[in-house]
């Protein structure tokens, strides 16, 4: 290894040597055509430290089902919304080689909802609606020079609204609360400026909702939610 230090060293003191006898020798500037010598410049590698902040924007999918029970009868309901998503994210992370760790945070809008009607008693009908998504995930990526991979799992949170209208009776059931479940995610990353992040994400979210309210109560949920997103983030580096 100091053998190398050496020779790298004799090189750059050879080409320091040999610009300043040309500047010498052409006082006047080194005429065109003949080649002057420079030391080659270093290569700075993108560097993923730091804390990041940004915004996204996508869609989803979903698939869920409860059961519903509002102490006469009980029933299924089966939902499969698509949606428009929207929302902010924020992480800390630190670089060791090609491997990057960090945390991130999620907040999300989203417009999941759908309303169907009854079975057991046609003139009545139930709608589901998931308004907002957010999540708190640890993060290991892989990264090489200005991309990364990387993968998420962590703690979700949604807020999940239920409401049910038996027009017979004119009536209604109207409840709302916020889920816990868990996500995983997976997502890739560009540096595509000094600072700037550019990225695509994908998030599953599954809840297994279950409550009980005045007229009813809800059972045996199972909520799962994919959403898809183009990201943008600012990382303020600590090595900048």
């Amino acid at each position: 290894m100091k053998r190398v230090g050496l020779g790298l060293l004799a090189v750059s003191t050879a080409l320091g040597a040999a610009n300043f006898a040309l500047a010498a020798d052409f006082p006047q500037g080194v005429p065109v055509g003949v080649p002057v010598l420079r030391a080659p410049s270093a290569i700075v590698a993108a560097n993923w430290d730091g804390f990041y902040i940004g915004g996204n924007i996508g869609g989803g999918v979903s698939s869920g089902s409860y059961t519903f029970n509002n102490g006469l009868f009980s029933e299924n309901f089966n939902f499969d919304p698509a949606a428009f998503v929207g929302g902010g994210q924020a992480g800390v992370q630190a670089q060791w080689g090609h491997w990057v760790f960090g945390v991130e945070g999620g907040y999300t809008w989203s417009g999941y909802e759908q309303t169907l009607s009854s079975i057991v008693a046609p003139a009545n009908y139930s709608t589901a609606q998931m308004k907002y998504l957010g999540n708190i995930s640890g993060k290991l990526g892989f990264a090489e020079n200005r991309w990364m991979l990387y993968g998420k799992a962590g703690w979700a949170f949604g807020y999940l609204r239920n409401f049910y209208m038996n027009n017979v009776a004119g009536t209604t059931i109207d409840t709302y609360d916020w889920e816990s479940g868990y996500t995983l995610g997976l997502g890739f990353d560009y540096q595509f400026a000094p600072g700037w992040v550019a990225g695509l994400g994908f998030d599953w979210y599954s809840f297994s909702p279950s409550r009980t309210f005045p007229g009813g109560s809800i059972s045996n949920g199972d909520v799962n939610l994919y959403t898809f997103t183009a990201r943008v983030s600012y990382l303020f580096n600590w090595w900048r």
